[in-house]
């Protein structure tokens, strides 16, 4: 989650936790900001086999936030969410992509939102064809709780799904719902009915100000023309999180959910069972604390299991701390998947900021899984957030893992996409640092 303080009138501040008929846009604009390229990071004393040079993408990203990694005109190219900074209002964000040049120190940008299209809080974004013409467009989720505080300039419903239209030298927008009270930050591309059209699986979450929380798991219904889903949500369930996942939990042969949960506070990490019409949510865990992300892994010990990992986002240093330690945790299923599932924690020594009352902070963030150090076995990266390091875990034997911190100070990072940028067969990391405005990418030497 990430949080913002807006000043409003004569010094108030107010606090903003953070961890879409067309218009058209052209790519083209000129390169962001870039430095030198970067001496090797730092490694701490436990890096352990690997070490990471740090290459910038972009030094002025104006709060660059989530990540997605796809190719576009024949390149592997970041395309990056960024919230923009607060002022007397909340500001327009922008999802823009970075094209490499010769190297991963080159970079130029192109805008697919623009500011002027007023989107708030642009979350994460997700490239597919969803037209049919070979090329891929952008699926971007939108809204925030922030825009529920009703003293903040330009605050009113944000939640809002667009998707935009790749047209070579445009992007074009068509709207799925907008102005929402609920609010959404990730949407899973699937055929969930089996009527071989891609549908569009999601959770709408809100926080009204000073009043109850809600999540909801949504599915709007894909078709074969229009703007490709209908318009209005059928709501599968209450519950769930920011980041669902779509695969089949109780090996039935049909599609479940699984996601943590932050705002509706009774479990941490859960799953919807799919049963015909009907979706009956069960708790995989609920002594975490409230949670941001939770991945389904299939082998991630070598084992041939599929097992779960999650992150919570706690803080045990504030002035009244959290009962949960901050951490990322692993998930071993049980013989009935509707069971409690065994929990282990991963990750070491993650403690958040304090924060204060009107701009509080959590830990960890986001993450991602790959091989990070090439012995062909799952590491995870993940964001601080709260806490300003990003970490890595590498794995040393099946389901141990050792925590080395990647970056010692990049407060409120997002993007943790792993993949391979250059063609090396060696994965990299793609950062962003929303305080920073930078957005880094990690290379293994």
């Amino acid at each position: 989650m990430r949080t913002w303080i807006v000043t409003v009138g004569a010094g108030i501040a107010t606090a903003m936790g953070l961890a879409g008929c067309g218009s058209s846009t052209s790519p083209g604009d000129p390169p962001d900001a870039a430095s030198e390229p970067d001496a090797p990071t730092t490694p701490d004393a436990k890096t352990g086999p690997a070490t990471f040079r740090r290459h910038t993408v972009a030094t002025a990203a104006n709060g660059p936030a989530y990540v997605a990694v796809a190719q576009l005109g024949g390149k592997p190219t970041i395309v990056v969410s960024a919230f923009g900074h607060p002022t007397a209002s909340l500001p327009a964000g922008t999802v823009k992509a970075f094209t490499p040049g010769a190297d991963l120190d080159t970079w130029t940008s192109s805008t697919i939102v623009p500011d002027g299209d007023k989107v708030l809080f642009p979350n994460q974004p997700t490239l597919v064809d969803l037209d049919g013409d070979g090329d891929l467009d952008a699926l971007v989720p939108s809204g925030f709780l922030v825009c529920a505080i009703p003293f903040i300039p330009g605050a009113g419903p944000c939640g809002a799904i667009a998707w935009y239209e790749n047209a070579g030298t445009t992007w074009t927008r068509h709207e799925l719902v907008t102005k929402q009270d609920l609010f959404y930050h990730h949407a899973v591309l699937v055929d969930l009915d089996g009527d071989q059209q891609q549908d569009l699986v999601t959770v709408g979450e809100t926080q009204a100000f000073m009043g109850p929380a809600r999540a909801a798991l949504q599915w709007f219904k894909g078709t074969a023309s229009g703007v490709r889903f209908e318009t209005e949500p059928h709501t599968l369930a209450e519950g769930g999180g920011s980041f669902p996942r779509v695969a089949d939990l109780d090996g039935d042969g049909d599609l479940d959910v699984a996601s943590a949960e932050f705002f509706n506070s009774t479990a941490s990490f859960v799953w919807f069972e799919h049963a015909g019409d009907a979706w009956t949510r069960h708790v995989i865990d609920d002594g975490a604390g409230p949670s941001i992300q939770l991945s389904v892994v299939d082998d991630a010990i070598g084992d041939g299991k599929l097992r779960l990992i999650g992150t919570n986002h706690v803080n045990t240093a504030k002035a009244t701390p959290d009962t949960h330690d901050s951490a990322v945790f692993m998930f071993d299923p049980p013989a009935d998947p509707r069971d409690p599932w065994t929990r282990h924690t991963i990750s070491d020594g993650i403690v958040s900021r304090p924060g204060a009352a009107m701009a509080p902070l959590g830990a960890p963030g986001i993450f991602g899984t790959g091989d990070l150090d090439g012995d062909g076995d799952l590491d995870v990266a993940v964001s601080g957030d709260g806490d300003e390091h990003v970490y890595w875990l590498e794995q040393t034997a099946p389901g141990v893992f050792a925590t080395h911190v990647l970056e010692a100070k990049l407060g409120q990072a997002g993007g943790m996409v792993i993949t391979d940028l250059d063609g090396d067969g060696k994965a990299e990391i793609v950062v962003t640092g929303y305080e920073d405005d930078v957005v880094y990418v990690y290379e293994r030497e």
